[in-house]
């Protein structure tokens, strides 16, 4: 569900519960605990100047959390030159991966200078929250040669958890490694790929992140029957691949592996395509709609009280503001959405229509002259109670004026004769208006009444055709009271 960015920022559980919002950056009191890359940012990276070195130890081989200055034990330097070792700033930068690539270099030296014996027993070292070597190693984007001599001598590491129940290839996939390393990685220990944390994530789920994996570590990992596993929250891999924007290639592999992921709905009742849509804005995202739709139209309707998908893409469009950056890139993207919803054929519910009403202009203006709106309106219209609601509109509408038109001249007529007494217009005239006055009302209070059930009331009172409605029904109402007296 969207969530409000005020002053104070979203509140913990819709941190918790969002995966975009988890790499996106909040403040300490929204981070989640249980999260070990959220947990590792803030407990052991350091400032950038150098003062505490990436996992808790200190540029000249000491602790960053005790203060001490005086080196390490060998045995502990592996995993101080592992920490500090360098992740590509970009991954598709030659220049970025080049720098990378050197800052492995202290490694290989190290792993080079001392005997098997010793490499293992610095392999089997653990740090702060149980972390190897190994994890340190995966979660920097390592060479493949580094990992092979990790996966040669010290093989029982990749099969250890850290304390948050993060295995080596947990680290590989969130950090955007090679696939040759992941594949080194599941292939010294097959059960990894399957292998859940504290919230019941796969790798599979890390690999969909913000650093998405390539299509072939997507197969490598979903071929285990890792796309099935839903986290503690319900959300699949497929959901997370929507969440973030993945390619269609990517969610091709996981619609193939788990069909019926398709279809599945979270602890919020969301599927995939309300977590694409919720990003539409995004280049990759109309791909993502129109593969989802194509593979099963009926998700574009509400699945068991969820949300209407179109109101959540009317939701997002509503946040695209004539200032943004990359403004007609990202409305290019969401008409394109729009499209791919309207031509999957929703049902024209109450609530499909409550959601095309709150599509803001630049979107609406577009929307109301597709062909597929049209047709949905006409069938709409064309069904027996919306058409008998405005047969009864109209005959309301024609009763009340004709008989205010007859009572109007009626009671004039009266108020200027010679008997004061005989002032009031009988009931039998003014009796139709008494009618037609509770009809409207009672129709505006049904409208006002299911705005108020979908929590769209404002579009009533954006609504000036409302204002007249009302001041139409009082006026009426008024003037039938003042001729009776």
């Amino acid at each position: 569900e969207p969530y409000d960015e005020g002053p104070e920022g979203p509140s913990q559980e819709q941190y918790m519960d969002d995966p975009q919002m988890q790499q996106q950056g909040y403040p300490d009191q929204y981070m989640d605990p249980m999260d070990p890359q959220q947990h590792l940012q803030t407990e052991h990276f350091g400032d950038e100047e150098g003062r505490y070195d990436e996992g808790g130890y200190g540029m000249d081989g000491g602790s960053a959390h005790d203060g001490s200055s005086s080196g390490v034990a060998d045995i502990m330097h592996l995993n101080v030159l592992c920490a500090q070792a360098k992740a590509p700033k970009v991954l598709d930068n030659e220049e970025s991966r080049v720098e990378a690539e050197e800052s492995w270099q202290a490694v290989r030296e190290w792993l080079g200078s001392h005997d098997a014996e010793t490499v293992r027993a610095a392999a089997e070292q653990r740090g702060e929250s149980g972390l190897t070597a190994l994890h340190f190693a995966c979660r920097n984007v390592p060479p493949l040669d580094v990992i092979d001599v990790f996966l040669s001598i010290a093989a029982d590491t990749v099969r250890w958890p850290d304390s948050f129940g993060w295995l080596p290839v947990h680290y590989a996939c969130a950090s955007g490694s090679d696939t040759a390393v992941i594949q080194a990685l599941t292939e010294s220990f097959p059960e990894s790929k399957t292998t859940t944390d504290r919230r019941r994530r796969t790798p599979l789920h890390f690999a969909l992140g913000e650093k998405p994996a390539s299509p072939d570590v997507i197969f490598l990992l979903s071929s285990s029957g890792a796309a099935s596993f839903p986290d503690e929250i319900g959300m699949l891999p497929l959901h997370y691949a929507c969440a973030f924007g993945a390619s269609e290639e990517v969610l091709y592999v996981l619609t193939e592996a788990y069909p019926d992921a398709i279809t599945a709905r979270d602890s919020r009742h969301r599927t995939p395509l309300h977590f694409a849509l919720s990003n539409a804005g995004r280049k990759t995202v109309p791909a993502a709609v129109r593969l989802l739709l194509s593979l099963n139209k009926s998700i574009v309707n509400s699945i068991n009280d969820g949300p209407l998908p179109l109101r959540v893409l009317a939701e997002y469009a509503q946040t695209v503001r004539s200032d943004d950056e990359n403004r007609d890139e990202k409305r290019e993207s969401v008409h394109r959405c729009l499209e791919h919803l309207l031509q999957a054929e929703p049902k024209p519910s109450a609530d499909f229509f409550t959601a095309l009403q709150s599509l803001p202009d630049w979107l609406s203006e577009s929307a109301v002259v597709m062909p597929v709106v049209q047709h949905l309106l006409n069938e709409k219209i064309s069904q027996r109670f919306p058409t008998a609601v405005l047969m009864m509109d109209f005959i309301m509408l024609a009763l009340v004026i004709c008989f205010y038109s007859l009572s109007v001249v009626d009671s004039l007529d009266r108020r200027f004769d010679d008997n004061p007494d005989n002032d009031a217009v009988p009931v039998s005239k003014v009796f139709p208006l008494y009618i037609g006055s509770i009809y409207f009302f009672l129709r505006e209070f049904v409208q006002i009444i299911a705005l108020l059930s979908l929590k769209v009331f404002k579009l009533w009172l954006y609504d000036p055709s409302n204002y007249l409605n009302v001041a139409f029904t009082a006026i009426v109402l008024t003037w039938a009271v003042m001729m009776q007296k």
